[in-house]
């Protein structure tokens, strides 16, 4: 099984690597924020160009593997409206950027309803049926985030999902 690293901590701190073939079955990326435009801001960029990285490499052997753009918004920021003056969860603004990244757009699901951390655990719980639909059951989920959140998040998230949840931290 090849080993790929999907990045790490700055100022040389710990590094997790994840290997190409190794059986994660969704990358969960988490909402953080967007500019007036629509476009995620970079922490949240980051994070996605960290789960396309992943879900290409599966792809390089053979393998789908699902997305999960996990956020409606954020409480302590508004909304971002479009045009026509309608909300658009983050998630939805998320898969459009996987989507130029190259992430096709059956790996990628989106959850629009959760505000905040606990909420994108709950959601996500609430979806894993949904995007693990070709196996039994979801056994290891990765967080695409900064090393500290990404641990923090892994820990909510593994207690929410009942899984072996990894902190992807390719997201720096």
């Amino acid at each position: 099984m090849s080993r790929k690293r999907f990045g790490g901590a700055k100022g040389g701190g710990s590094r997790e690597e994840l290997a190409v073939g190794e059986a994660v079955d969704l990358v969960v990326v988490l909402a953080g924020g967007v500019d007036a435009s629509g476009r995620p801001h970079e922490t949240v960029l980051r994070r996605l160009r960290a789960a396309a990285r992943l879900n290409q490499a599966a792809a390089a052997i053979g393998r789908a593997l699902p997305i999960l753009c996990n956020g409606g918004g954020t409480t302590h920021k508004p909304k971002w409206v479009d045009e026509q003056g309608y909300s658009v969860p983050e998630a939805a603004l998320m898969a459009r950027h996987l989507a130029q990244l190259g992430v096709p757009y059956d790996h990628i699901y989106l959850e629009g309803y959760s505000d905040d951390t606990l909420g994108n655990a709950f959601q996500a719980r609430t979806l894993t049926k949904t995007v693990s639909h070709t196996k039994p059951a979801l056994h290891q989920a990765a967080i695409a985030d900064t090393a500290v959140e990404a641990h923090t998040c892994a820990a909510r998230l593994r207690r929410a999902l009942c899984t072996r949840t990894l902190a992807l931290t390719g997201a720096e």
